[in-house]
């Protein structure tokens, strides 16, 4: 149609910052796009916010006219707007979607109106072959990619990094989600008064970070800069990143490999699979993570040597996978 801009090629919205998003976007060619309008996880408000992130989407979309849609998933309203709008616009939509969409209680009443969109949509993206395999039995066109394992950036010298640690500590990047064992985390944290561990994430409403119920070795960071916060995982000693959900891969564990760093990890069958070495695995409970986190610090040279050599054949496989994506996207323009 005359007066009409050229579309772009591909626009990746996210309705809050999420770094595979970003870094999804930026391997599979596309605009990486993150729409906010509040504070997450804030109920009263919730509405508005969508209202108002919705009414972005649609000025953004059709501004762009992407002939590729990718959504974030969760939440279901994203994923609803952006299949309306690729049918209006005749474009493809690609979701990725995050095993919270299938195992968060929080979610749990929007699966059935996702799994109807899914199934309407070009291909869905998950992070392993189980949740593949499960989709495709709910006749949804599914694919896999995990988060790409590249190195962060070196420490930047505008935040040293002893400024953040102690000879001994652990970092635990977290969500305040519901299948993250905090409360476990900090009673392990107690019996090792000599490890400083920091806790980073946005707080969520009504948390004291500055509660006496938290022992003093406990440090709550609250959300930090990119930056700052690469400079953290760099300096760790262990880096914890743990849930009591099947089927859920961690970002954090993606970030240890990164950086070769000794890593403490639930033990599930995805995970087990994916970190084959520089890893120690434990169930979600104190005396477990206490007993872990000794092992990773007794074994660190041994677990730092394993996760050299897991980084570099994960990024061999890395290289296979997202070809197959982009491949596999190709074929169906």
């Amino acid at each position: 149609m005359r007066g009409l801009k050229p579309r772009h090629r591909a626009l990746f919205i996210s309705w809050w910052y999420v770094r595979r998003s970003e870094d999804l976007a930026k391997e599979l060619e596309a605009e990486a796009v993150f729409i906010s309008a509040g504070r997450v996880g804030n109920v009263s408000t919730a509405l508005v916010l969508y209202i108002s992130q919705s009414v972005q989407t649609l000025c953004i979309l059709f501004r762009k006219r992407p002939k590729t849609i990718i959504a974030m998933a969760p939440p279901l309203p994203l994923v609803a707007l952006a299949w309306v709008v690729s049918k209006l616009m005749r474009s493809r939509l690609v979701i990725d979607s995050h095993t919270g969409t299938f195992n968060d209680p929080k979610w749990a009443w929007t699966l059935g109106a996702f799994l109807w969109l899914a199934r309407r949509s070009t291909v869905t993206i998950v992070t392993n072959r189980q949740l593949v395999d499960s989709l495709e039995r709910a006749g949804v066109n599914a694919i896999s990619l995990h988060d790409p394992p590249i190195p962060s950036p070196a420490i930047t010298s505008d935040v040293c990094a002893t400024d953040w640690i102690t000879q001994e500590s652990v970092v635990f990047p977290c969500s305040f989600s519901s299948d993250e064992p905090m409360e476990a985390v900090i009673a392990a944290a107690r019996k090792l008064p000599k490890v400083t561990f920091y806790i980073t994430g946005l707080y969520p409403l009504g948390f004291s970070p500055d509660s006496t119920d938290f022992p003093a070795n406990v440090v709550f960071t609250g959300f930090l800069p990119k930056k700052e916060y690469e400079n953290l995982l760099h300096s760790a000693g262990v880096v914890l990143a743990l849930t009591t959900r099947e089927l859920t891969m961690q970002r954090a564990g993606y970030e240890a490999l990164s950086l070769h760093k000794p890593l403490l990890t639930s033990d599930t069958q995805v995970l087990r699979e994916y970190f084959t070495k520089g890893a120690i695995f434990t169930s979600p409970y104190p005396n477990d993570i206490y007993a872990g986190i000794l092992k990773c610090f007794e074994t660190r040279d041994s677990l730092v040597k394993g996760m050299a050599s897991l980084h570099k054949q994960k990024l061999a496989e890395w290289d296979l996978e997202v070809g197959r994506v982009k491949r596999y996207l190709e074929h169906l323009s």
